[in-house]
């Protein structure tokens, strides 16, 4: 009579170490990048094109080295409590003064009658909006990994912060150019009075105006340095900061159109409208601009080859018993982060626990970068067939070839 399933006493089962280890350093690797930096004495010698060049990949080799020299984790630093509260309240701080310049623009308008002044009220307003809405979404994404929010949208919600910023980026173009027709059909309506016109540029207007620009200069300075400082949350900061920089030469540029229209003599009246238009085309560009950059994004664009030998190395180190890398494919998830996808070549005679914990490795250390959003590693034991996902050409050496080998694929090869 068999024994009841109960009875059975389980096989032991030897389990992987929660963290396993990264391949010791491998001195030849380290010697090839040490090799590969150019000393500053020399930089100064070179022509310009390639004194940067030279510099970009000094920085690449820095990189790595830092890598090389971190086994336990490239990327596992505390995060800077300290910084990331200075950037949290820099941002909190600019949204509640943009608030206050907000609305005394509009009373400017209404004591100035200006279309300059009405352009860059309006974009003071969409910067306000487009805010909130960055910091609803950004609340929406921080509550990504409870069960609920998981089960529906199972990929995240990176990409909620691109699609946003397209949306309001076609609001503001659109309303820039209700703006520019306006200020031009008030242009036309002028030229064809005898007396146009014109709009106040009384001592209450010019204060607000000048608070306004000297607030914004204060707080672009503010934020670049704390953008400066790097840590985490920073990136909001420095994009803070830019804005703060354009608000300061589109209202100096407005103050002087403004002055102009009020105190010129004769056709300066005209540099009120045409302020306003030239404003407007400013904004419709740079929204422009904005609006591709996003698209791009949600398409899903490539990064800059720096950070794909960045990936490409750390899997390099992922065992010594590596055999190549198949194929690297990387690409945007959201606004600053990517997905990555990485075939590895190990012996084929190696077992399925442990080639399962050297991918399983390689996936951790490589979503411990923050601009890592998922990293998919797919294991295999040659690279004789065609390429996964639309035959993509390899990257894997031949069978004979070792990690050490001149052919190896470290900086000159880019993941496809």
């Amino acid at each position: 009579m068999s024994p009841a399933i109960d009875d059975i006493e389980a096989p032991a089962i030897e389990r992987p170490p929660e963290h396993p280890p990264l391949a010791t350093t491998n001195p030849l690797l380290v010697n090839a990048l040490r090799e590969g930096k150019v000393d500053e004495a020399a930089l100064r010698k070179l022509p310009r094109s390639v004194r940067e060049y030279q510099e970009a990949q000094n920085e690449l080799i820095d990189d790595l080295l830092d890598i090389e020299y971190a086994p336990s984790n490239p990327w596992d630093a505390a995060p800077d409590g300290e910084q990331s509260a200075r950037a949290r309240f820099a941002t909190r701080a600019s949204f509640m003064i943009n608030v206050f310049l907000c609305l005394i623009k509009y009373v400017a308008f209404i004591y100035s009658r200006s279309y300059v002044v009405l352009a860059s009220a309006v974009d003071s307003t969409m910067d306000l909006v487009s805010g909130g809405v960055l910091f609803c979404q950004a609340r929406a994404a921080a509550r990504q990994d409870r069960p609920k929010v998981r089960d529906k949208f199972p990929t995240g919600l990176s990409r909620l912060e691109p699609v946003s910023v397209l949306v309001f980026a076609v609001l503001m173009a659109a309303l820039s150019l209700q703006i520019f027709y306006e200020s031009a059909e008030a242009l036309i309506g002028g030229l064809t009075k005898t007396s146009p016109p014109r709009p106040e540029a009384g001592a209450l207007v010019i204060a607000i105006i000048v608070t306004v620009i000297a607030t914004k200069l204060c707080l672009h300075i503010w934020c670049q340095r704390v953008a400066a400082k790097g840590g985490a949350d920073t990136g909001p900061v420095q994009a803070l900061a830019d804005d703060h920089r354009n608000d300061v030469i589109s209202n100096t540029w407005g103050l002087a159109a403004l002055l102009a229209a009020a105190l010129g003599p004769g056709a300066c009246w005209m540099a009120d409208p045409i302020g306003a238009m030239l404003i407007s085309v400013f904004l419709v560009y740079m929204w422009a601009c904005t609006a591709k950059e996003q698209g791009t994004i949600l398409v899903g664009v490539a990064p800059d080859p720096a950070f794909h030998a960045r990936l490409t190395y750390l899997a390099l180190k992922a065992s010594p018993a590596l055999v190549g890398l198949d194929t690297l494919r990387v690409y945007s998830a959201g606004a600053e982060t990517y997905t990555v996808e990485i075939d590895l070549i190990l012996p084929p005679e190696m077992l399925h626990r442990d080639a399962h914990d050297i991918g399983q490795a390689l996936q951790d250390r490589l979503e411990a970068d923050p601009a890592v959003a998922r990293a998919f590693v797919h294991l295999d034991w040659e690279a004789s067939h065609v390429g996964e996902h639309l035959g993509k050409p390899s990257l894997a050496r031949g069978r004979g070839s070792s990690l050490d080998s001149p052919g190896a694929p470290l900086l000159h090869k880019k993941g496809t």
